[in-house]
This record gives structure tokens, sequence and C-alpha cells, in this order.
């Protein structure tokens, strides 16, 4: 029997562990968004076509809290496989509610998956409580638990009489298509919600390719899903849209792709499948603006696209080099977000502030850039040092980190310096980033000169 939970969220806390490469991010307790991690709809997939008995519990869709979850825990039998779905900024938190687990089923199995357990296995076996880690791609993982020798299954740490063992690693699975689609009847998704989306709900999630042929020094994808890219077919691909509209009622979308644009005919084929069949749907995407084109937004519109995310981080070509990030001109990422507003696309286009080589004038182009760019939505997020990455390596030799607690590990905190701005610095950059690109305040003369004048008190401090 398995157990497959998405533990409850820190206290004062929301915890999506789909975003940041599935490394996970916190919400303030108020938020609205609720996705799930898509790997956990994986894997009761597969285990359903595995015939292994298991019992999903999502806390985040299910609202439930510590108390609530233990008691829904209670009654299961104690040789059951308990998979706990953990992320880097809720690792400690769901270690102690294992404990709790622990304590109510001491001869279960504890299994720890997520992108944390790729990127440091070892650090994270060191906790007893922890039985098997999966370090691979769990779906194809976990049902094997069911049906080998626990010395056979290949992509996991366990232990053994107090000694850490692990098996080799297992290769990532390579025919996406052939993966079943996920069970989400076995998920509370009437009551997810993705805020990007609108009311048009159910929203679900859909993963049509894995991995990132990039490779920013900086981005914790390829650490989790590879550096090749693998990808679903059109046709495959629309018919997992055509059954999560007629079996669960789907009426909007997010593809959780890294790089969803990254074939354009790819994605012009699966528009055109979806326009020939006049299905009627919103959704939403992530992607790069050099993999856009016109034409191609132009498709994505009629096939009822609303959002796309851009990364575009810096817009200083010497920056990008500095973390092997390639370049794209401005003028074709000013291209792309007009293409976009004039297909009615709404565009939610990401920056980073304090990448190595930073300057105030680095800082102030990139600032200046995002706001003449007239995007529906900016966010501007520090660079963050994830573990496994060679930006990791460049902050750790550097001895630039100044935080390391996890729970602040997620690009909306400040967990170190670089080589020209201190933690403090950084953070009066993020309120100076943020007061430059919003909306200036209408009204009274006093609101105007209160702007500007915050403005020069932010920079005269940055200038420290």
């Amino acid at each position: 029997m398995f157990l497959i939970v998405n533990p409850p969220s820190p206290p004062g806390y929301i915890a999506n562990k789909d975003v940041m490469g599935g490394l996970g991010q916190l919400y303030g307790p108020d938020a609205k968004t609720r996705i799930p991690p898509i790997d956990m709809v994986y894997v009761a997939a597969c285990l359903k076509n595995n015939k292994t008995p298991f019992t999903v519990i999502d806390c985040l869709g299910d609202d439930l809290s510590l108390s609530d979850f233990l008691k829904k825990v209670g009654g299961f039998r104690p040789e059951t496989f308990i998979a706990v779905r953990t992320s880097m900024p809720t690792f400690a938190w769901d270690l102690k509610v294992s404990e709790h687990l622990k304590e109510i089923m001491p001869e279960a199995k504890i299994i720890f998956f997520g992108s944390v357990c790729n990127i440091f296995p070892d650090d994270l076996m060191q906790y007893d409580v922890i039985d098997i880690l999966v370090t691979g791609e769990v779906e194809v993982i976990l049902p094997c638990l069911a049906t080998q020798p626990i010395d056979q299954v290949e992509g996991i740490y366990y232990r053994k009489k107090g000694t850490i063992l692990k098996n080799p690693d297992k290769a990532f699975f390579e025919n996406l298509d052939a993966l079943p689609f996920p069970a989400w009847e076995f998920f509370p998704y009437q009551n997810y919600f993705i805020p990007d989306l609108g009311d048009a709900n159910p929203a679900l999630t859909i993963q049509t390719s894995r991995g990132c042929p990039f490779n920013c020094d900086y981005c914790p994808y390829p650490l989790a899903q590879g550096n090749r890219w693998r990808s679903r077919t059109p046709e495959n691909i629309f018919a997992e849209i055509e059954y999560l509209i007629k079996r669960h009622g789907m009426r909007s979308l997010l593809f959780r792709d890294p790089e969803f644009t990254l074939d354009q005919d790819r994605i012009h084929r699966l528009c055109d499948l979806i326009i020939s069949s006049q299905l009627q749907f919103w959704w939403r995407c992530e992607t790069r603006p050099d993999t856009l084109s016109e034409n191609l937004i132009q498709k994505m519109a009629q096939a009822g696209c609303i959002g796309i995310n851009l990364g575009i981080e810096h817009v200083n070509k010497s920056i990008l080099a500095r973390v092997k990030r390639k370049p794209v001109h401005p003028d074709h990422i000013v291209k792309i977000v007009q293409a976009c507003a004039q297909n009615k696309i709404a565009t939610f286009c990401f920056f980073i502030i304090g990448l190595p080589g930073e300057t105030i004038s680095t800082f102030i182009q990139n600032v200046d850039f995002a706001k003449e760019l007239n995007a529906d939505r900016l966010q501007f997020t520090f660079a963050t040092p994830y573990p496994g990455t060679q930006f990791h390596q460049w902050a750790v030799n550097n001895k630039y980190i100044t935080e390391t607690n996890w729970q602040h590990t997620d690009g909306l905190n400040v967990v170190m310096r670089n080589d020209s701005f201190l933690p403090f610095q950084l953070k009066l950059m993020h309120k100076y980033a943020n007061l430059v690109c919003s909306k200036p305040l209408k009204g009274t003369l006093f609101n105007t000169f209160l702007n500007k004048f915050t403005e020069l008190i932010l920079k005269f401090f940055i200038r420290i």
C-alpha cells in the first residue's frame, strides 16, 4: 500500500512546490495560488496502471492542517509506504511532519521525493526519518518498489541495518508519450486555483516537455530535469487536453514546461489541432522571447492562449555572459511583447537583481528597460545560489552566501551578496525597481512628489 502525500504547508505559509523547477516557493498565508506538484499526479497514474493499491492526500488542495492530516493518516496499515513530496523551502517542515508520521506508524517506510532530492541526496539522507530517497523521475521509479526487491530499484538511496546504500542512477525517461495521462481523479482538482487564469475553473496543469538545453549557471531546471530537452508530440498533448476537458471539465490550463516554445513547429501543430477541434479553454505558458515569433504568437492567441511568462532576466549582454545565458536582442524582446499585446496575450516578464558583475549602471539599465517594455506584469527576483548550480559554486568560492536557511532560498528573499552590493542594498534595489516600474500614483501633486522623493532616497542608499 502506498500513501502519496503533499504535506500541510508550514505554519503561516502556502507552499506551492511545483514552481522554481520543482524546488518550490513559500507564499504568504493569504495567497490564492494553489498549484499541485504534477509529479504526484503522474505517480498516481503510474501506480494505477501498475495495479498497485494507493491513496493520495493533498493537503494543499484540501486545505488540511497538520492535525487534520495526522488524523486522516491514522487509519492506514503500519506497513504502508508513505511517499512525501518535499521541496527546498519546506524540507525542514516536511521532516517534522514525517517524524509525526513515524510516531503514528513506526513500521511505515518514509519515502522522500521532489527536485531537491536530485540535487544533494547525501545531505538529505543524513536525516534518519527518511528511509528511501528518490533521486530521479519518481513516476517511473516509485512503482518499481512495489514489484522489485529494494536493492534492484534504480534511482534511490535507502537504509539497511543503519547503513546508507545507493543504487545505480535511473536514466531519464525518453518516450514521454508513453506516460499515462496524470490521474487527476485522485486529487481535489476543483480546489486548485491559478490567479493568472482568472475564474475559469477547473484550472489544471500539463507538462509537454522536460529539460532545458540552455543550462544557465543559476537555473535549477537542468538539475531537476536534465539539460537535454525531451518532448511530447502535438497529437499526444492534444489527446490529453481533450481528455481533461471531457473527463474533468477543465476550462483553463497552465503549461508547466521550462521552455514551451523551444520547438516552434511543434507548437504550431498543437495550435492547429486545438483550433480545428473548436475546443474552448484558456491557457498560459512560460518560455524565452527568442523562441517566439509574431506568427507563432498570433497562432497561439487563436488557440486560446491568454498569457505568456517570459524569462528576460537582464538586458545587459555582459551580465548575461557572466552566467552563461544566451542573450536576446532588446529589439526582439520589445517586438515580442508588442505582438502579444496586439493579440490580447498578457505578458508577465521576469528580471533578476544582483547577478555577478551587476553595477548601479547595469541595474538602472535593466530597470529602465523593464519599465519601457510596457509588459502587463513584471517580477524582480533576487539572484539565488541554488545548490548544485555553477552560480552556487561561484557564490561559495567568493564567500558571498549570507543565508543558508533553505526556507528563504526561493528567489523572493536575499540570501547572498554579490561582487558589488551588500544584502541590504539589494533589498533597496528591489524596492526601487518595483517603485519605478509601478504605475504612477494618480491624483495629488503630493503623491507625485512622494514617488520622486522615495526614488531619490533609494538611489542615495544604493550608491553607498
